[in-house]
């Protein structure tokens, strides 16, 4: 994925009920969430909400991330599971 395209959450019949951008990647320490002290987050601002939304993680400085349901739009961080796919590349 490229900065800038459009991405669907691919996971519970959520294919045309949701869009997002892609807004780059980050890697964050995680030293409590997971056996490995890094993780890789994709930053996704959701354009159009659907009922499911996949666990996004809140990232606070100084904490480790922890798991948050998402139930609105704007810009959250997620772990990627193969769940999201793109529905049209930027140019």
């Amino acid at each position: 994925m490229k900065i800038g395209d459009l991405i669907c959450y691919n996971a519970a019949g959520m294919r045309s009920k949701t869009i997002g951008m892609y807004m780059g990647m980050q890697i964050i320490s995680a030293p409590y969430y997971r056996p490995m002290p890094y993780i890789a987050v994709y930053k996704i601002f959701w354009l159009v909400s659907g009922e499911i939304l996949p666990r996004a993680l809140e990232c606070k400085p100084d904490h480790p991330p922890t798991p948050t349901a998402v139930k609105t739009k704007g810009l959250h961080y997620h772990e990627d599971h193969g769940c999201f796919e793109i529905i049209k590349k930027s140019s």
